[in-house]
């Protein structure tokens, strides 16, 4: 009963982030099509140019594969973020020694 109850709370927490996600990504396409009917403007991507020409076609394919990897990432995060051991907890990030 618990297994079924965690898998439907992993379910849902994917649900919510690629609706999330889905509607950032469309807010980003949607900006970038506008701002390049601006003159003098242009896309700096090369994945989703083809010379001079903008392809939303592409553009779309790299969001959604971006899309599944950051929502496996999250299923992950979700799935193992009780395994987290009480001394990290305990420590915040900000505070942790980074070497230069």
């Amino acid at each position: 009963m618990a297994a079924a109850r965690s898998q439907k709370k992993l379910i849902a927490v994917a649900a919510i982030y690629l609706l999330i996600y889905s509607v950032a990504s469309f807010l980003d396409l949607w900006t970038t099509l506008v701002a390049l009917k601006t003159s003098g403007s242009h896309e700096g991507n090369v994945f989703t140019t083809s010379g001079q020409a903008y392809l939303l076609e592409k553009a779309s394919i790299v969001t959604l594969a971006g899309a599944l990897v950051m929502a496996a990432c999250v299923v992950f995060s979700a799935y193992y973020a009780s395994c987290a051991e009480e001394v990290w907890l305990a420590i915040p990030c900000a505070r942790l020694p980074i070497a230069i």
